[in-house]
Parts: C-alpha cells; structure tokens; sequence
C-alpha cells in the first residue's frame, strides 16, 4: 500500500529534480522513491561497515597480544615464561 508525503524543497533541489527527470525520463515520485531508497540502503550498509570495522580492532588487538605473548614465551634466544 503506497502512502504520499509532503515535502518542502529549496528551488535549488526542484532545479536538480527536474532536470534528472527530463534526462532519465522518469516522474518526480519516482525519482524521489530512488533516492531514499538508495538513501536508506546506504545507512545500513554504513552501520553495518561501522559494525565490522569495530570487530575488526577488537581482533587485530587480539592478534597483536597473542604475537607478542607468544614471541615472549617461544623467542629462541630467551627462556620461555614459566606459569
């Protein structure tokens, strides 16, 4: 079921409406549609690269204490830690 909404607009943003509607051949609604389609796409898909970017630091602060602990306890030169 669609649903309308009002919208105000700067004459700015009607001029860029309205010359993407003569070049794709397409109605304003549909345009507008597009556009916060692709609008909501995009903020999930930045809350999600948010979300990996955070679990990637968390493993690589992981990797990098695992590396160096093991460097200590395995080093060739020095004694492995006891206990």
């Amino acid at each position: 079921m669609r649903k309308a909404l009002a919208i105000s607009i700067t004459e700015e943003l009607e001029k860029g409406i309205n010359q993407l509607v003569k070049e794709e051949n397409n109605s304003k609604s549909e345009l507008i549609r597009k556009a916060i389609k692709d609008y909501i796409y995009f903020k999930k898909l930045t809350k999600l690269r948010e979300k990996m970017m955070l679990k990637a630091v968390v493993n690589l602060k992981y990797i990098l204490y695992f590396n160096h602990i093991s460097r200590r306890c395995f080093h060739p030169i020095r004694k492995p830690l006891s206990g």
